[in-house]
C-alpha cells in the first residue's frame, strides 16, 4: 500500500541516518504507507499539513511547491526532516524537557528513534503545483 514510487530509496535514506545513531534498521509497512497516503490525499485538497489524530504513531509531514510541479519522490522529504537534529539536545536525563519547543528536532527524532521498527510513507499531488508527503512510524 501507499503511493511512493521510491520505497527502497525512502527506506535506505531512513536506515542510513539511523545507522549514524546506532538505531536498528526499519522495515517497510504497507499498512502505514496506505494510511499515510490516505491522509496525504485528504490534506492535498486544501494544501494543509496538519498532523493526523493517530496518537500511537509517529509522524512527519512535508509540503513542497514549485513550478514546474515538483517530482513525486517521497525520499526528498527525509533529508530536510533530519536537519533538525542540529537543534536536538542529547540529554539522557531530560530529553523531552530540553526539546519540547523544537518541532524541527522532533522531526529528526522520528527518523532515529531506537524503538521504532517500521515506517510507511504516502504522498499526493495537489492542484497548485505542490505535493504533500506523510510518513508514519511505529511504534
Amino acid at each position: 500500500g501507499g503511493s511512493c514510487p521510491d520505497i527502497k530509496a525512502v527506506l535506505d535514506a531512513h536506515n542510513t541516518l539511523r545507522a549514524v545513531h546506532k538505531s536498528p534498521a526499519l522495515t517497510w509497512s504497507s499498512d502505514l504507507a496506505a494510511s499515510a497516503t490516505a491522509w496525504a490525499k485528504n490534506q492535498s485538497t486544501s494544501c494543509r499539513t496538519g498532523s493526523s489524530s493517530f496518537a500511537k504513531l509517529g509522524e512527519n509531514v512535508f509540503l513542497m511547491q514549485s513550478m514546474p510541479r515538483p517530482s513525486s519522490d517521497c525520499v526528498q522529504a527525509v533529508r530536510p526532516w533530519y536537519t533538525g537534529i542540529k537543534e536536538y539536545k542529547f540529554d539522557p536525563v531530560k530529553p523531552f524537557t530540553l526539546n519540547q519547543y523544537s518541532s524541527n528536532a522532533f522531526r529528526a527524532t522520528q527518523i532515529i528513534w531506537k524503538n521504532t521498527t517500521t515506517v510507511g510513507c504516502g504522498m499526493a499531488l495537489g492542484e497548485s503545483k505542490y505535493w504533500i508527503s506523510g510518513t508514519r512510524y511505529l511504534p
